[in-house]
């Protein structure tokens, strides 16, 4: 099964901190040991994305960046852009959808991503008019079934005593 991922950033996610980070690559590492897909695509953004390619990367399971515009860490902070470099390098496969910034491209590289998997795995408050909202509600229109672990992050985070959404 190939699995693609669509969740939010750190914002929604318990916040900019490298314990929020943990947590969520913990509840990756988790949820992926539970499913065993054979691949993963993700869209290389902070949160979810990043926290899902992570546990990728030390489970050994083969990972896809699709990037929607060789720019998109542009504007992160340093320690961001390293992740999101060294991510990009251990990548399986990659696909990029444009060079700038556009808005459009970043719908596109998630269309991308729900075409090319079997399943969708998303941690995903219910908010639809986000990134993250699309995404799921196009899998739905692909008849995708989506895991959604958001309850699950809700207690870890809590567990954690990280900030709440």
């Amino acid at each position: 099964m190939i699995l693609g991922i669509t969740g939010h950033r750190p914002p929604d996610l318990g916040g900019y901190s490298e314990k929020a980070f943990q947590v969520l690559v913990d509840l990756a590492k988790d949820t992926l040991v539970l499913l065993s897909p054979r691949a993963v695509i993700q869209g290389m953004a902070l949160g979810w994305d990043q926290a899902v390619a992570t546990a990728c990367w030390e489970l050994d399971i083969p990972y896809g960046a699709y990037i929607p515009f060789e720019d998109q860490p542009i504007s992160w902070p340093k320690a961001s852009r390293f992740r999101w470099a060294t991510l990009r390098d251990h990548a399986s496969v990659e696909r990029l959808f444009g060079k700038k910034y556009d808005g459009d491209l970043l719908k596109i590289r998630n269309k991308a991503i729900v075409d090319d998997s079997d399943k969708m795995l998303a941690n995903y408050n219910g908010y639809v008019h986000s990134g993250t909202g699309h995404a799921v509600n196009y899998a739905k229109q692909q008849k995708k079934e989506i895991i959604n672990v958001y309850g699950q992050w809700i207690t870890r985070r809590n567990e954690a005593g990280l900030e709440s959404d």
